[in-house]
């Protein structure tokens, strides 16, 4: 005689935990710009580079483009 039994409510598809939630794009929110002849480089994640490519100044300011901050908003 078996004492093995049937796993309780073993079959069927449950939810079950997903630690990596599907990744969604990330909003470029902040930009750099040179302050003194407000030239704007490429995709720099937020970061200024050294000098200024056209003017070779050092003098950088971040700022967000209107509707950006409602676009990342939206991720959520």
């Amino acid at each position: 005689m078996s004492i093995a039994m049937d796993r309780f409510a073993s079959s069927g598809l449950f939810p079950t935990f997903q630690p990596l939630a599907a990744h969604q794009p990330r909003v470029e929110m902040y930009y750099v710009q040179c302050r003194n002849c407000g030239f704007e480089p490429e995709a720099t994640g937020g970061r200024a580079p050294r000098m200024c490519p056209k003017c070779s100044g050092q003098s950088w300011e971040r700022f967000t483009r209107p509707g950006s901050l409602l676009a990342d908003a939206e991720r959520f």
